[in-house]
């Protein structure tokens, strides 16, 4: 199991492309704060249901907010695809 590396995960990318090291440490960080608010809030699982997308798509957002390039995530970009897939 990976630990979580927080001085990864709130590091400022700059414009730089993300590292793939982040992949994981980024699925760990948004299911661990889903996680967090399903104990506060267990009626979440009825009102706010989430699937695959919903990690992905706040993982993109936080990146996008700490200035990292997400393109490496879009199919149009070589193995864009595929280390999305993977990055689980």
């Amino acid at each position: 199991m990976t630990k979580l590396d927080l001085d990864l995960i709130f590091s400022h990318g700059h414009g730089h492309p993300v590292p793939k090291e982040m992949d994981r440490q980024m699925v760990k960080y948004i299911i661990g704060q889903r996680k967090d608010a399903i104990e506060k809030n267990p009626r979440l699982l009825e009102t706010e249901r989430w699937d695959h997308s919903d990690v992905f798509y706040s993982i993109r957002t936080h990146l996008n907010q700490h200035g990292y390039d997400t393109s490496v995530y879009n199919d149009n970009v070589r193995g864009g695809s595929d280390r999305r897939k993977k990055s689980i």
